[in-house]
């Protein structure tokens, strides 16, 4: 089983629609990285290219757990390639190395003082 076997939990209802419940993103840079790569592994990379953009979008804003990620995507995801407007938008907020570094950092420290 992999990595995104595991994020993505497919439930068949009565409609021909597949519904997905997929882990959320709560705004915390160090977790975005990881994030991202399952949910695309999830959305576009592991047999769902029939869904469109807007379906996309929805599954994404479900995903995210804190109020400002959701501001993030639903601007985004309302103009042309929503979508992955909506990704970027996302990867522009929490993906920045300069971010990521000090959650990083401050985890190699936390770690470092329980073990002296």
């Amino acid at each position: 089983m992999t990595p995104s076997d595991m994020y993505m939990k497919p439930i068949v209802q009565n409609s021909s629609k597949l519904t997905l419940d997929l882990s959320k993103f709560s705004g915390k840079p160090i977790n975005w990285i990881n994030f991202k790569q399952l949910f695309t592994a999830a959305i576009d990379k592991h047999g769902h290219h029939g869904l469109i953009d807007e379906e996309k979008s929805c599954h994404l804003l479900k995903a995210m757990s804190s109020e400002e990620c959701r501001r993030i995507v639903q601007f985004a995801s309302t103009g042309k390639d929503g979508y992955k407007a909506a990704l970027q938008s996302l990867e522009d907020a929490y993906g920045r190395p300069h971010l990521v570094y000090p959650h990083h950092v401050k985890a190699i420290l936390a770690k470092r003082q329980l073990h002296l």
